[in-house]
């Protein structure tokens, strides 16, 4: 016992932020005596004394001694959810809001944080490959502090809310801080049930593509009755934007397609139309064929800038280019 209090007074006399006392370490020793046997059995193991040094030592790293006025050490964040109703989904919120939020805390070891603690007591190393900068950037870990966009943060969590159809949820935050911490508590507001789809138009289609139009409905992803979700919606205009180009509208791009959300359809239902957002180019409305078919074997673009230096066979319409007659036109 006498040997441990001595290492960490060592400890202590070089200003480490080990808060121990030599009474509370002199107690711990004699209860851990109590229940250890003088000859350990090999089902009971007993902590050793270097063990239960670095327990207490690791337990005093927290770092907050080093931390600039002014600034806090981010602990993490809670979210509460407050609904009228049953939240089915609250597990998908609750991973986005966390998403939302972004911003992680550093890891914590028995209460403590030793990856913050070896960052500051490293100083400022000269040399990154050097044992100071060892314990800096291997050891150590750079502090994560509050940062002052809290509100930004909180308006991307309301979003996240209404883009899953809870349209007239609301997010709150509230900072706590003590003498060198902080944490976020952030209380998500939601009215139930969500929104959901009611009528769903596709006009932009019907008047440009009206070929394509029908079966590009019946293949839909949005379903009347289903919960409103902007991800849907954009995985629609993926699948429509990949529809079209297929159909021979090489340059039609989903960037011109806008859905228009109309909440007032009816109670707690949204009315999808899907329009051009603004004047769309000719191009995006014109159909391409098939012109001319070549095939060049064993191409490099980065080798072969130029195609004299290539054979050609015709075979119907299509050219084949090579170099030492790799095709023959009775097999093709």
């Amino acid at each position: 016992g006498k040997e441990l209090v001595g290492v960490l007074s060592i400890f202590h006399s070089k200003r480490l932020d080990i808060v121990y006392s030599k009474k509370l370490l002199v107690a711990v020793l004699g209860v851990l005596g109590k229940f250890c046997p003088k000859r350990p059995l090999p089902h009971a193991p007993c902590p050793t004394p270097l063990a239960l040094c670095i327990m207490v030592f690791v337990a005093g790293c927290t770092g907050t001694k080093f931390v600039p006025e002014g600034k806090y050490l981010y602990t993490g964040a809670e979210i509460k959810f407050e609904a009228n109703g049953s939240l089915p989904d609250k597990s998908r919120l609750e991973a986005e809001l966390e998403e939302s939020i972004r911003l992680k805390p550093n890891g914590k070891i028995l209460g403590s944080r030793p990856g913050v603690w070896f960052y500051f007591v490293a100083g400022e190393p000269k040399k990154r490959k050097s044992p100071r900068g060892f314990v800096k950037y291997k050891l150590g870990k750079e502090p994560v502090y509050l940062k002052e966009d809290v509100p930004e943060r909180t308006a991307l969590a309301m979003r996240s809310l209404r883009n899953n159809g809870y349209l007239e949820g609301e997010v709150d935050h509230k900072v706590q801080r003590d003498a060198k911490t902080a944490s976020v508590v952030y209380t998500a507001r939601v009215p139930t049930p969500p929104y959901r789809l009611r009528n769903i138009t596709y006009e932009a289609l019907d008047t440009v593509y009206g070929n394509l139009a029908s079966g590009l409905r019946r293949r839909s992803l949005l379903r009347t009755g289903r919960q409103y979700r902007l991800s849907r919606l954009e995985e629609e205009l993926g699948r429509i934007g990949q529809a079209v180009r297929d159909s021979g509208y090489y340059y039609f791009d989903p960037k011109f397609l806008v859905f228009q959300a109309d909440t007032t359809a009816g109670e707690r239902q949204v009315d999808l139309r899907l329009v051009f957002e603004g004047k769309i180019p000719p191009h995006i409305r014109t159909t391409y064929r098939l012109d001319t078919v070549e095939i060049i074997n064993n191409y490099a673009p980065t080798r072969d800038s130029s195609l004299r230096q290539y054979d050609t066979t015709r075979v119907g319409d299509y050219t084949y280019y090579h170099r030492r007659d790799d095709f023959r036109p009775s097999i093709i």
